[in-house]
């Protein structure tokens, strides 16, 4: 299993910068960042990142898809790829409701399936059907696209047509659940880290939690154990708050969806997700400061 490090798309572009030449300094497979409208142009950034930090490995994800036209979103991948020297790892997903709403965008299903097949078409083949009159040059070295979605339509539509798979949870249960039907060729997965006995991370735990589990399905709350599914019902219906529960339930739930930091914790958390096939797990929430430290820990119980 290999080991990665993500960072918020809304950092400054010098935290990108400092971020990741800390996290490349501890030996991490590859650097991902995200794509937000609050935050900077992802594409431009790596740009950026590669131009500072030569032959590395970087990733994004995820492209919010709904943000673009399919043509622009290959344009701007397949220059990135030509200006960096290592294969860039592209994940695609619809976007967050709240992006399509403020920018009046359509945002659905049917149209992301559309949307990530011209994609591919463009990048692997030129051309794509749907848009006879465009034109794409091949690059030399193809980027890889991932999908980054829990909509099990979306996955047993788009499985055979990408590279890999990137989760937005540290789940066990919700992964396996996800995975079971879609054998995708490569897993890779976001997961927040969660520091249990430190008070100055306490925020950081409970917003990180909340980003995870507000991305849950209420399709998949049946892949989880009764006692995390009733929680994570009574959020969902906004009858409790992550805030409000006892500390052994919320420790409950970082178990479920994070790497809580504790070297049992963690040997079982890794086990477990390399044995459902994940190959390359992506960190969240650590600060500048403790990320050589966390990076460090991490790495000596890493699976073979």
């Amino acid at each position: 299993m290999k080991l990665s490090v993500a960072i918020a798309p809304k950092s400054p572009f010098q935290t990108h910068v400092s971020h990741a030449e800390i996290a490349f300094q501890e030996g991490v497979h590859r650097f991902w960042i995200g794509d937000s409208i609050e935050g900077y142009d992802p594409f431009l950034t790596l740009l950026g990142l590669s131009a500072i930090l030569q032959k590395k490995r970087f990733g994004i994800s995820v492209v919010a898809t709904s943000l673009y036209h399919p043509f622009n979103i290959v344009r701007k991948i397949l220059t990135l790829q030509e200006l960096v020297s290592e294969p860039v790892i592209i994940g695609l997903g619809a976007g967050d409701k709240r992006s399509s709403n403020l920018l009046r965008l359509e945002r659905s299903v049917s149209l992301f399936i559309e949307k990530v097949h011209s994609i591919v078409n463009f990048i692997q083949k030129g051309e794509d059907p749907k848009y006879p009159h465009l034109q794409m040059k091949r690059p030399r070295s193809v980027p890889l696209v991932f999908l980054g979605t829990q909509n099990q339509s979306v996955l047993s539509s788009l499985c055979d047509i990408v590279d890999g798979y990137i989760g937005n949870t540290g789940s066990v249960h919700e992964l396996s659940h996800l995975l079971e039907k879609n054998p995708f060729k490569t897993v890779s997965t976001f997961i927040p880290v969660f520091f249990p006995n430190d008070e100055k991370y306490q925020q950081r735990n409970i917003s990180l939690l909340n980003m995870v589990i507000s991305s849950v399905s209420r399709k998949t709350l049946e892949a989880f154990p009764t006692e995390i599914s009733s929680i994570l019902l009574k959020i969902k219906k906004k009858t409790t708050r992550l805030e409000e529960l006892p500390l052994d339930k919320l420790h409950l739930l970082a178990d479920e969806f994070c790497l809580v930091m504790e070297r049992k914790a963690v040997q079982r958390k890794l086990r477990e997700l390399d044995s459902i096939g994940v190959q390359e797990i992506l960190l969240g929430g650590i600060s500048q400061k403790d990320l050589p430290s966390t990076l460090q820990f991490l790495r000596s119980l890493m699976p073979k």
